[in-house]
């Protein structure tokens, strides 16, 4: 009975170090695998799962710039959309802080919200005519 227990507990410890593998480091940020692991499983092919550790690299590394020039979102601006995404759904703020993948989101929420900092940083300076946004808008 001890050998089953023994063999039951050592299968269970190697799934959850399987499942928190490190994929990648960038710039000293690892990549685990449980923080891409309900995307990955949606992926069908081998080239979209390396597309799906590419585009996470991508993100963590804007991530990385938007904290290197200080323009991270507010704490204000993460409540104010978890609040958006509350009534969206039609539930409390309380009833989405329950929600068991509440951490997950509220992560997803930090990194849009960077990445939209970021992008609004880098255009900032960019002014276009609207002549020039039409004929732009026309090519595609």
């Amino acid at each position: 009975m001890k050998g089953v227990l023994a063999l039951f507990l050592i299968f269970n410890i190697a799934t959850v170090f399987a499942e928190n593998k490190i994929i990648a480091i960038v710039n000293n940020s690892p990549i685990t695998y449980q923080s891409i692991e309900s995307i990955l499983s949606s992926a069908n092919s081998y080239k979209q799962k390396i597309d799906i550790v590419n585009q996470k690299i991508n993100i963590t590394l804007q991530i990385q710039k938007t904290k290197e020039l200080n323009i991270g979102p507010s704490l204000k601006d993460v409540n104010l959309a978890l609040m958006s995404i509350a009534k969206t759904n039609n539930i409390s703020i309380e009833q989405l802080r329950s929600y068991p993948e509440f951490l997950s989101l509220k992560i997803e929420v930090l990194e849009k919200i960077s990445i939209l900092n970021l992008q609004k940083f880098i255009t900032k300076d960019i002014k276009l005519s609207e002549a020039e946004v039409l004929k732009t808008s026309t090519i595609e």
